[in-house]
């Protein structure tokens, strides 16, 4: 049986999409499309899976019988894939994953094939060619924002009834912030920060949709009001340094080679890291998930928490899931993190049968993750020069995720603590954590990546050890062997004389001969099991020591003072 797998995220789902599903059809008995749980910029995996199935619904094309919607069991995209193969695909099958054009040189999927072999599963990777003109999701978000409802009926099936389409589309259109707002802070805004408001505009639509146990509207955190005027204020103050020691501030563009050096009383004003700056907030927050965890264990959990860290407040979410192994299969749990602005997000989706034999890994992973996300929380108020730009992980090649100039600080002082932690280099700590991502990163990535880490941490984390890389000698060298014998060399030899060296053999004289001399003896060893006897006594060997010398001796059972030796 062959099965096709389309896994995206498919928010919108659109007209590329679904043709890609039928292209796969020709090659596949069954075309499994995975819809991911991750929400984009409003569109929930429950609107998506809506709409998928009003496309099959209304195709009078014959391959829409063979299309299976659904939405992916795991959090991870990736993850899910590799669930599938490993738990889900029938044993013998053929397993066929569509990818499109963006998603080629993911290397996240090249161990499919290694992890679908223990089951003889045949796994393939199909490159669907761009469809309905190379339309995106993001495209598609985009259109829906501007309110060009002509547009965006292009690039969704025309075979569709009206009032479906029309149905479609103000579904969408509600997910989206109101035109009018768009309009009234565009002339303000880059598309970054667009992107950073409409997501604060979210957050504060849903704080005015609340009421209390009276009936009145509950309060609005201030911190969701303040994006509303914080552009105006940068408008003056982006393009200045001001001294911390001072007050003294002068023009970006005028401080020269000695960009952070006061004009004035010469403090030098350059961002400094702060060494441990985040480990009490982890700690305070990390026992605080983790009871709540204890305390809810086996049923669903979510909490808002309004935080203080030093100058910023935030709201920390958490998300607890109990899931079965249908959608974690072994793992005792996934963590999943994130940050913006204002606030931090933690999703822990977990097999309760597995605790608590597994908190003590959980803590320890709730912690990094915090540390991270605690890492991007900080990028937007302390000096860093660096902040998230909204790159979602799982819309781009875990190569590129690892290397964004905003996620560099986030693993590497992470690392630096899991290594002062473990008492070992941050080159080591570096090296375990990558081998973790042995299945989606090639070797070169993972070697860039390290190096990447490495060159980041010499720059702005002086305490840290490195394990410097040693030359690497030839197998089986002179040098190799040198390293290996530290003591004394072992002879063979013995009562009988030695065992014939290859070079000894008269047949022998190219290394093809030898190749073939091996193959003769296993062919020789698999007809008539060897033995060796002499005198009708069973061999053994013996370790000797022959005037100062090692030697292994045959054993040959007899009092003779060659042998008692």
């Amino acid at each position: 049986m062959k099965i096709a797998l389309l896994p995206g995220g498919f928010k919108p789902p659109h007209l590329g999409h679904y043709n890609m599903a039928k292209y796969l059809a020709d090659f596949a008995d069954k075309v499994i499309i995975r819809i991911g749980q991750k929400e984009r910029e409003g569109i929930r995996k429950e609107l998506a899976l809506e709409i998928r199935n009003y496309y099959k619904e209304f195709d009078p094309d014959s391959r829409s019988g063979k299309l299976v919607i659904s939405v992916a069991q795991s959090p991870s995209p990736v993850r899910d894939v590799y669930d599938f193969v490993e738990q889900t695909a029938p044993e013998g099958s053929t397993v066929i994953l569509g990818l499109g054009e963006k998603d080629a040189s993911d290397g996240r999927y090249n161990s499919i094939p290694k992890f679908a072999e223990p089951r003889n599963i045949k796994a393939e990777i199909e490159l669907v060619p761009p469809q309905a003109g190379g339309i995106s999701g993001t495209r598609m978000r985009e259109i829906i924002k501007s309110n060009n409802k002509e547009e965006f009926f292009k690039f969704i099936p025309d075979y569709l009834p009206e009032e479906i389409k029309e149905e479609i589309w103000t579904k969408l259109l509600d997910t989206t912030m109101p035109q009018d707002v768009e309009e009234m802070m565009g002339g303000t805004m880059n598309k970054q920060e667009m992107d950073k408001h409409n997501a604060n505009m979210k957050k504060l639509s849903k704080h005015l949709s609340k009421v209390n146990s009276q009936g009145n509207m509950v309060p609005v955190p201030t911190k969701l009001t303040k994006g509303l005027r914080r552009k105006l204020y940068e408008e003056v103050t982006k393009d200045s340094i001001i001294c911390n020691k001072c007050s003294w501030n002068w023009k970006i563009k005028d401080g020269g080679n000695d960009l952070y050096i006061c004009h004035k009383c010469n403090h030098d004003n350059t961002p400094k890291l702060h060494e441990g700056r985040y480990d009490q907030e982890v700690l305070k927050q990390s026992r605080y998930v983790i009871n709540v965890f204890n305390s809810t264990l086996g049923r669903e959990y979510e909490e808002k928490l309004e935080s203080k860290f030093e100058k910023i407040d935030y709201e920390l979410q958490i998300d607890l899931i109990p899931n079965g192994t249908k959608t974690l299969g072994s793992l005792p749990y996934i963590v999943n993190g994130g940050a913006d602005e204002y606030s931090i997000s933690i999703q822990i989706n977990y097999n309760p049968s597995l605790f608590p034999e597994a908190f003590n890994d959980l803590i320890a992973e709730v912690k990094d993750t915090l540390r991270h996300e605690l890492e991007h929380l900080g990028q937007y108020y302390f000096g860093k020069e660096v902040e998230p730009d909204g790159t979602d992980p799982d819309d781009v090649p875990s190569f590129e995720y690892f290397t964004l100039d905003y996620e560099i600080p986030a693993f590497v002082q992470g690392l630096y603590k899991t290594a002062k932690t473990k008492k070992i280099t941050l080159t080591q700590a570096i090296d375990e954590y990558l081998a973790q991502w042995e299945a989606e990163l090639t070797p070169e990535e993972a070697a860039k990546v390290k190096q990447i880490w490495i060159n980041w941490a010499k720059e702005n984390l002086p305490a840290a050890q490195y394990q410097e890389q040693t030359n690497e000698m030839k197998l089986f060298s002179k040098e190799w062997w040198s390293d290996v014998i530290i003591e004394e060399i072992i002879n063979e030899g013995g009562a009988a004389g030695h065992m014939a060296h290859p070079f000894d053999l008269p047949n022998v004289t190219t290394g093809r001969d030898l190749i073939k001399s091996f193959e003769v003896a296993a062919d020789s060893l698999k007809n008539e099991p060897g033995a060796v006897k002499i005198d009708g006594v069973n061999a053994s060997i013996r370790l000797l020591n022959n005037e100062g010398k090692r030697e292994f001796a045959m054993d040959r059972g007899s009092k003779k003072a060659l042998d008692l030796r």
